[in-house]
């Protein structure tokens, strides 16, 4: 059998769920455009979605954030990975709870002198100006000193 681009294949998408029977694509509600039930997602659609979600869950990324713009010590020698409510730390086999990361914040806050408004509001807020590629690479003292800057 060749493959013919020009002939319609017969493709018939069974969607089912615990309270549904299954039923063809072809009884399907027209969908709007550029949005999707995840009937028709793979199995690893549904493991990347799973990702994203952990990845950008709040408070987690919120967090995260702000833990990579102040670079505590506690955190900049660790090895991080997600698990529930928090960070595992390879390096010293500790877990590290988003109340903790939040206490390093603060302390780092504290001892930057900088503004717990201000920096609460970063990852909030767009900063075309500083939030670049060349932000990121210039050394601790100097982002500092920008980020201060930008805040004026």
């Amino acid at each position: 059998m060749a493959y013919d681009p020009n002939k319609r294949a017969d493709v018939f998408v069974v969607t089912e769920s615990p309270d549904k029977a299954p039923r063809t694509a072809k009884d399907s509600p027209v969908k709007r455009a550029g949005v999707s039930d995840r009937s028709d997602w793979t199995p690893q659609m549904f493991e990347y979605q799973a990702e994203m979600d952990r990845m950008v869950s709040h408070p987690r990324s919120e967090i995260s954030c702000l833990l990579g713009l102040l670079e505590p010590v506690q955190w900049m020698s660790g090895l991080h990975s997600d698990v529930d409510g928090g960070w595992h730390d390879s390096r010293t086999n500790t877990f590290i709870s988003f109340d903790t990361a939040r206490q390093w914040i603060a302390d780092r806050i504290t001892e930057l002198n900088l503004s717990p408004e201000l920096v609460n509001s970063w990852p909030h807020e767009r900063h075309p100006e500083i939030n670049s590629q060349e932000f990121w690479r210039l050394d601790f003292e100097t982002r500092m000193s920008r980020f201060r800057s930008s805040q004026d």
